[in-house]
């Protein structure tokens, strides 16, 4: 993947993949002027990310490093990519957050049914790829897990992820049929939201993370479809706040209101 396949296609990558797109696109004899600009914001965010003495090691066995220390070393006179810096994290990884489920399983003395939304559930259907710290439970972390304190706390450390929970209103009409079984960790029971109705429910979310997380979930589920799931929660679209919601985030992501009316203005107030 080279550099400009990995800013457009992922919202947050970890530094080492980035590096390895700089790389393949040094490759190229004699980049255009965009692209030395990306291949230098680029290399000036892994600097930031890793400090100096390791990028310096990181360069000094770099394929083609005479050509990213020239694009590292231009000054340009245009705005380039000011974000990008901000998006290098580490990735959470779907085998992460099923070791995560396993060690809590196994701590439990008593089954639990858990259901799974937001980034989490689809993170686990390779759906997402960015970092989380939360699993979002719908509705409530159970008490038998909510008791698990101490264990909470090491899973926090090991793992870098916690539970939380958010409701359920915020799903499309019929979600609790469609969620399906992701197995039993030990005595913790596992089912995820299906992916369609969480994508529908961050359409109704103010927060600009869940718009991020669109723009990548758009590229599985078409307009017609959200549409669909949409329109089949009526009392959603006759919220005044959720429906304002809506039509911004279609209006970014297609171009148009979800209501055919006009944008909400920026001072409507916030749900």
């Amino acid at each position: 993947m080279d550099l400009w396949e990995l800013i457009y296609h992922r919202q947050e990558f970890e530094p080492d993949e980035l590096a390895r797109a700089i790389e393949t696109q040094a490759a190229e004899s004699d980049p255009e002027p965009r692209t030395r600009m990306l291949i230098h914001d680029a290399t000036m965010g892994l600097r930031r990310y890793w400090g100096a003495s390791r990028y310096r090691d990181w360069l000094a066995r770099a394929v083609h490093r005479d050509r990213i220390q020239e694009c590292a070393s231009a000054s340009f006179d245009k705005v380039g990519f000011p974000s990008l810096a901000n998006r290098i994290r580490m990735i959470t990884r779907k085998d992460t957050i099923l070791r995560f489920l396993r060690k809590l399983g196994s701590e439990l003395r008593e089954p639990v049914r858990i259901v799974i939304g937001g980034s989490g559930a689809l993170i686990l259907n390779d759906l997402l790829h960015r970092h989380t710290e939360d699993i979002d439970l719908v509705d409530e972390v159970p008490a038998p897990l909510r008791a698990l304190r101490p264990t909470l706390s090491e899973l926090k450390q090991t793992f870098d992820l916690q539970l939380a929970h958010f409701q359920s209103h915020y799903l499309p009409a019929g979600w609790e049929p469609r969620t399906r079984s992701l197995g039993d960790f030990g005595r913790l029971e596992v089912h995820l939201v299906e992916p369609l109705d969480i994508a529908a429910g961050k359409l109704l979310s103010r927060r600009e993370k869940d718009l991020r997380d669109l723009h990548a979930l758009t590229a599985h589920f078409p307009a017609e479809q959200l549409r669909r799931r949409l329109e089949d929660s009526p009392s959603h679209l006759a919220d005044p706040l959720l429906a304002r919601n809506l039509d911004r985030n279609w209006f970014v992501l297609f171009g148009e209101t979800f209501s055919g009316g006009p944008v909400p203005s920026p001072e409507d107030p916030p749900s």
